[in-house]
Formats: C-alpha cells, structure tokens, sequence
C-alpha cells in the first residue's frame, strides 16, 4: 500500500511539473510572437500576445513592459503608462520601467511628473549620464532650473563627451542667472560638437549679454557657415559688416527683408522666412542693430508656432488613420487638428504686419 501512494504522489508531483512547464513554453512562445510582431510594426497583435502571456502569468513584469510598448506604438498612453506602472511594482530596482515612464510622461508635457520618475531611476542607477541627463532636462522643462544643475553636472562629470548635457548646463546656469558660469559648458558643447547649431546660437547671445562684441561675431560667423540654407544676401551682409562695410550690409539686409514680403504664403515659404528671419536676427546682432534684431525674433517666434502647428497636424493625421484603423473614434482628432489649424491662420495673419515692421526698422536702420 505505502507503495501506491508513493508512486501515486510522484505521478502527481509529475503531472504538475508537465503542467508548469507546459505553461511557461506557452508564455515563453507568447512573448517571443509579441517580439516579432512589435518588430515588423503589428502592434496590435504584439499586444494581444503580450496580454495571452499575462493570462498565464499575472506577475510577469517582463510582459507588462512589453505590452506597454506595443500599447505606446499604437498611441494608447494610458495603457501604456498603466502597464509601466505595474511593472515598476513587480520589478522595484529595475530602473527600465521608470525610464520608460519618465520619457512617455515627458512625451505628453508632464515634465514635473516625468522627473519623479527619472529621480528614482537615477537613485537605483546614479553612474548613468544618459538618466541623469533626462532628469536635469525634465527638471529644466518643468521650470525648476535650479534643481537641475546638480543632475547635469554629475553627467558631465560622468561622460566628459556628452555635448547635449553641457548644452543644457549652460541654459539651465543662463535661467539662474549665472551667465559667466553658462559660457564654460557651452564653449565646451562647441568643441565637443561642432555642429550643434542651438549652442552657438546660445553662445552668441551670451557672448553679446556679457558685452564680448568679438566673440559673438565669432559665432555668428560660425552659424553661417554651418547653415546650409543660408541666403547669398545675408551672407554678403556678414562679411560687409566684419569689414566695416555697415552703410552695404544695412542695404542688403533691406534687400532680403523685401524678397521675403513677396514670398508665396505656403507652409514651405513660412518656413523660410522663419529661417530667413533667425538669420537677419544674427546679422542684425553682429551689427548692433537692436531694433532689426528685435522685430527679426518676433517673426522667427510668430512662425516657430506656425510650423510647431505644421508638425502637430501631421502627427495628429497620422494618430487619427491609426485609430480610423483600429475602429475608434476619430472626432477629437478632428477637434484638436481644427484647433491647430486655427493656430496656424492666426500667425498667417499677423505675418504681414510683422515683416513690414521688419522692413521699417531694417529702413530706418535702427
């Protein structure tokens, strides 16, 4: 007898051990069909792969993850940032779920929020420069700049080479008012990435705020060269004015300003006006033009919207044929494209007067 029930007991100990292993083949294929389907773009399916996977098991923060990033693909945030939740839960020192939502939070503006997730990940993982960067820049976003300077020189200090974080060192030390600290990360920036268009600019402005004449012709000389699109006349206009030639740039500044008046109002001419706009800005900088150089950034603000609202309609264009797709409604896509149309016809119409303010000022050569 006591041999039955020895061998009855190990043939059910064995029928579990088939069950358990059966159902992890089953969960294992699961998130392997989810991984090639999120990789050939089918994130629908990915989902439904990913939640057959949680079915059979409920504490699988690898599947909560992944689904999160298949729900993501399809623009389902909420999902997302709920699945990111739970895996944060099931996973406390893994710093890939709070990442994950840090960037979807900051994604959709909610810096404030976005940063408290990049701080717990920068305290599971303090050596990482890429974490410590995020949290500097969510900090930044959310207007606390001064919170974000420890951040961002801890990830300098960690990666010597990471030019976007001493890029945004120097903005955060310029937004608390240490400008002379601000031109060291920047200079560095530079020198590391030469290319990095957004510190010269920044640089330049500095340089001019902290009454170096010379150093910010020096980077207004470098932006041109590094613009590709540069027009001819203001190029010209750049090298009259390093040669004293004010009297010439001032007239082939009014020449540029008097093409752009002209221009066909599409979303591509808008776009080049506002670059030709930021351009008469540089040069009228590097010539002590103030009043040329403050109406040249009001239209290069005016027309920043206007193509920030060219890029939304697109992507809410493409959100809404996703959700068309997917058999959801589609009505606030409308409403909100509508919104940034809207936006857009504003700035159309405050165009002209802009320029003609431009044409004046750039006339009157103040």
């Amino acid at each position: 007898m006591a041999l039955v029930g020895l061998f009855a007991t190990v043939v059910a100990l064995l029928a579990i051990v088939l069950v358990v292993v059966d159902r992890d083949r089953r969960y294992q294929a699961l998130l392997a069909a989810g991984d090639r389907e999120l990789a050939s773009g089918n994130a629908v399916d990915a989902a439904a792969s990913y939640s057959s996977a949680l079915g059979l098991r409920p504490d699988s923060m690898a599947a909560y993850l992944r689904r999160g990033q298949a729900y993501r693909a399809e623009h389902r945030d909420l999902e997302a940032i709920h699945d990111w939740h739970e895996a944060a839960k099931l996973a406390r020192n893994s710093t890939q779920p709070l990442e994950m939502l840090g960037d979807i939070l900051s994604s959709r503006g909610d810096d404030a929020e976005a940063a408290t997730y990049f701080e717990r990940a920068v305290q599971l993982d303090p050596a990482d420069a890429t974490k410590l960067y995020k949290l500097g820049l969510a900090r930044y976003r959310a207007g606390l700049a001064a919170t974000a300077v420890g951040p961002l020189q801890s990830a300098v200090a960690l990666n010597d080479n990471f030019a976007e974080a001493y890029y945004l060192l120097g903005l955060v030390l310029r937004d608390v008012q240490r400008q002379t600290e601000a031109v060291v990360p920047l200079e560095r920036a530079v020198r590391i990435s030469p290319s990095l268009i957004a510190a010269h600019e920044e640089l330049a402005d500095l340089y001019r705020s902290l009454g170096r004449p010379v150093d910010e012709l020096a980077q207004l000389q470098t932006l041109s060269s590094l613009d590709a699109s540069l027009p001819r006349e203001v190029a010209i206009a750049l090298a009259e004015s390093r040669h004293g030639r004010f009297d010439g740039a001032i007239a082939t500044l009014s020449a540029a300003a008097d093409d752009e008046v002209s221009a066909q109002e599409s979303d591509e001419a808008l776009h080049k006006i506002r670059k030709r706009a930021k351009q008469l800005r540089y040069t009228a900088a590097a010539l002590g033009v103030e009043k040329v150089a403050e109406r040249a950034k009001a239209i290069q603000s005016l027309l920043g919207d206007h193509q920030d609202s060219v890029v939304s309609r697109t992507h809410l264009s493409q959100e809404a044929t996703v959700a068309h797709r997917a058999g959801e409604d589609t009505f606030t896509y409308g409403v909100l494209f509508e919104q940034e149309a809207d936006l857009a016809r504003r700035s159309e119409e405050q165009l002209d007067a802009a320029l003609k303010q431009l044409k004046k000022a750039v006339r009157d050569g103040q």
